[in-house]
């Protein structure tokens, strides 16, 4: 449904108050995504412990002596499965369901987490395919929830559906470093991964019990919001499933290759900074392990932030026909890679200055909440039937940019990495202009 064709359609509210199911099912989303990013990033702050030459200011020596080399290819393993694994998830999500897909594979990432420091005290290498099948199956959660939202969000709620899903991933970050830092203060670093692949199977349960793969076969949701959902997003039920998938119009669209430039840029910046700068405050600056969590917290927070204003004045202006879809996107998008690679380019000239380097690493993470409400959307605004497709793609290619961070952090210096891709940041925001 475009912006020219589209009704605003109300939802009646007769017959007094109910719960909204589409909300039901992007709070479910929500607290998916934090499980993930929780069992995606507690690796990140507690291999400052786990490895000997690394644990500067804490009681204990680390227990592993791997080099900076090691230590980039386990963090970077995540990535090997997490991009093979968004190649297949919207096609899975497509054929089986939002639901099973999704719930399935945060199950099984659960225990792959829960069994890592079995799997580090076995073989330094069964450590790495512990975590490149935890990156597997949390790749095919992105696909499945952009597919679920073609099936529940009617197109004015998009932006504001999807950010309260995906601002799961930023809350979990806010909450994770803090609470690993706390972990390992009072525990060890095995509690780590038990403990947050233990709230992830936890979480799983509810997940089973409340969400469906569509209004149609939801048991909570009132005939009023069925009626209203399927009037949004027509009578031809978007929640049908896809006969074949058209590959050649997907990669010969401009929007999707400019949608494949924006992901790649946003994913490096969010995944430099949440792997590398405990490591980088550990080792310049010589925080030890609970300064270094609750400093990660504050970019965030601050995301988090820019993410629920960002959506609500996105779909405000959309609502009333101030700006169009694709206009608002592509400012959105082009901030945040703009302020995002100004940041880091400055960051590589300021030295010492461990003030200057949170402030710039905390802007760059901050504007990053306004993809959220801009080329993420982008998927389910050009081809709602195909969006966990086009986005599992995206996300795949975006995954294997992401993982230059952690590997490249074993060969050369974190200012040198920042100037680098500061500048491929820029080119990204030429190109979204562009598309």
């Amino acid at each position: 449904m475009t912006d020219k064709t589209a009704n605003v359609l109300t939802e009646s509210h007769k017959g007094g108050f109910y719960i909204r199911q589409r909300y039901v099912i992007a709070v479910l989303g929500f607290f998916g995504l934090f499980n993930v990013a929780c069992m995606r990033h507690n690796l990140n702050l507690a291999i400052v412990v786990m490895v000997n030459n690394t644990a500067h200011n804490h009681t204990e020596a680390g227990t592993f002596h791997w080099n900076s080399k090691d230590q980039g290819l386990l963090l970077g393993s995540y990535f090997y499965g997490y991009a093979a694994g968004n190649l297949i998830g919207g096609w899975m999500a497509s054929k089986y369901g939002f639901r099973n897909v999704y719930g399935i594979t945060i199950f099984l990432s659960a225990i792959f987490t829960v069994a890592t420091p079995l799997a580090a005290h076995t073989n330094f290498y069964l450590a790495v395919v512990c975590r490149a099948l935890v990156g597997l199956f949390h790749g095919g959660v992105f696909p499945a929830m952009n597919y679920a939202f073609s099936n529940w969000a009617p197109p004015f709620e998009v932006s504001i559906l999807s950010s309260i899903a995906a601002s799961g991933i930023t809350v979990g970050l806010l909450v994770i470093f803090p609470l690993v830092g706390m972990i390992l203060e009072f525990l060890n670093w095995e509690a780590v991964f038990y403990i947050t692949g233990g709230v992830a199977i936890f979480g799983d349960i509810f997940f089973f019990i409340f969400a469906s793969d569509s209004p149609s076969n939801n048991k909570w949701i009132s005939e009023r919001e069925k009626l209203y959902i399927k009037k949004c997003i027509g009578n031809k039920e978007a929640y049908s499933k896809p006969k074949s998938t058209p590959w050649k119009s997907i990669f010969t669209s401009k929007c999707v290759w400019g949608l494949f430039a924006c992901h790649s840029a946003d994913a490096f910046v969010q995944n430099l900074v949440a792997v590398i700068l405990p490591t980088y405050l550990s080792e310049v600056f010589y925080f030890d392990v609970t300064q270094s969590g609750l400093v990660m917290v504050l970019p965030f927070l601050m995301q988090g932030v820019v993410i629920v204003i960002g959506s609500q004045i996105t779909d405000f202006l959309r609502r009333k026909r101030l700006i169009t879809t694709t206009r608002i996107r592509k400012i959105n998008s082009s901030i945040s890679l703009l302020i995002s690679g100004l940041c880091l380019v400055i960051t590589g000239y300021v030295g010492g200055n461990h003030y200057a380097v949170i402030g710039l690493f905390t802007t760059s993470i901050a504007i990053v909440g306004l993809a959220y409400p801009g080329y993420m959307c982008t998927p389910l605004d050009i081809a709602p039937r195909y969006s966990g497709i086009i986005y599992g793609v995206s996300n795949s290619i975006a995954s294997l940019v992401a993982f230059l961070g952690p590997f490249l952090s074993g060969y050369i210096v974190t200012d040198q990495i920042c100037k680098a891709f500061g500048y491929a940041l820029a080119k990204s925001f030429l190109v979204n202009i562009r598309t």
